[in-house]
């Protein structure tokens, strides 16, 4: 793999990862919700919770792709890619 495809990957791979964090502050917030809830945590919620948590992961996603990857290009192409770590 060249570097400009190790560096993709990077970007991909983190790309995805705060997607994957995003859904889980949100399954946390709900879960958390739930227990507070009149009927607390029921089995519904329990199997509603992964299919919520998919769909979840697909809208954010889906609207964070171009963003992130306008930003990948962009970091590429002006060459700035160690300080996009700490942006």
């Amino acid at each position: 793999m060249t570097a400009q495809g190790i560096a993709i990957y990077g970007g991909v791979k983190a790309w995805f990862a705060g997607c994957v964090a995003a859904v889980l502050v949100l399954f946390v917030r709900e879960i958390f919700l739930a227990l507070l809830g009149p009927h607390g945590i029921t089995v519904g919620s329990l199997l509603s919770a992964p299919l919520l948590s998919v769909i979840q992961f697909t809208i954010i996603a889906y609207f964070s792709a171009i963003p992130a990857g306008i930003f990948m290009w962009a970091a590429h192409k002006l060459k700035i890619e160690f300080a996009v770590l700490f942006a």
